[in-house]
């Protein structure tokens, strides 16, 4: 019983994360200027391209589906297996990572990069 629930979960999850036909990317992202702009704590606000991305944007009434925390190179600090394996994967893009959440991968690091071609926001939280 359990693999049955587990391949319909994978199913569901692989079509839900297809990409959307229609997607408008409403502005430029300058990666250079961003770089200089952003700041480890800031809260990166994503639109994301697919139909999970659609259903959270209709069901929570928000533009936005995704959410990220930018962490910059702080998890490059020290050496280790951690800072080699994210230097490995992303090269130079190790120096400006995300730690996010996905529903089949769990909470992972990504570089900013990713979403060059995204509708994002940046935002800064004050007073905490």
């Amino acid at each position: 019983m359990k693999s049955i629930t587990a391949m319909l979960r994978k199913r569901i999850l692989k079509r839900l994360e297809r990409r959307q036909h229609r997607y408008e990317q409403r502005g430029y992202n300058n990666l250079e200027k961003l770089y200089k702009t952003i700041r480890p704590g800031d809260v990166v606000l994503v639109e994301g391209k697919s139909e999970m991305s659609r259903l959270i944007k209709l069901f929570s009434g928000s533009q936005w589906s995704h959410c990220a925390l930018y962490v910059g190179n702080l998890l490059m600090g020290g050496a280790g297996t951690v800072q080699h394996a994210l230097v490995k994967k992303y090269g130079e893009d190790a120096r400006h990572l995300l730690v996010e959440a996905f529903s089949g991968d769990g909470v992972v690091a990504a570089p900013l990069k990713k979403y060059e071609h995204h509708n994002i926001r940046i935002c800064r939280p004050f007073g905490i």
